[in-house]
């Protein structure tokens, strides 16, 4: 990789751990779908078969997401 004692990351791999943190899995698309959809917590635990509490953590993490706006210092 590298020579001894070179701690640098490979750009390949910063790269990929960038567009990493802008990507959704697939159900947290499916859940943003139907929220925008003006579906309930509970019609969308219904139609993908999950609990309410999934559906709540699964909007948690697409609003968690900072792709617009980078904290102070990561720009």
């Amino acid at each position: 990789m590298g020579i001894k004692g070179d701690t640098s990351v490979p750009h390949t791999l910063r790269e990929n751990d960038q567009k990493s943190k802008f990507l959704l899995t697939h159900r947290e698309r499916e859940v943003f779908e139907l929220l925008v959809q003006d579906k309930t917590t509970r019609d969308i635990a219904q139609q993908l078969f999950i609990s309410e509490k999934t559906v709540r953590n699964h909007i948690s993490n697409v609003i968690g997401f900072e792709t617009l706006a980078p904290k102070a210092g990561q720009a």
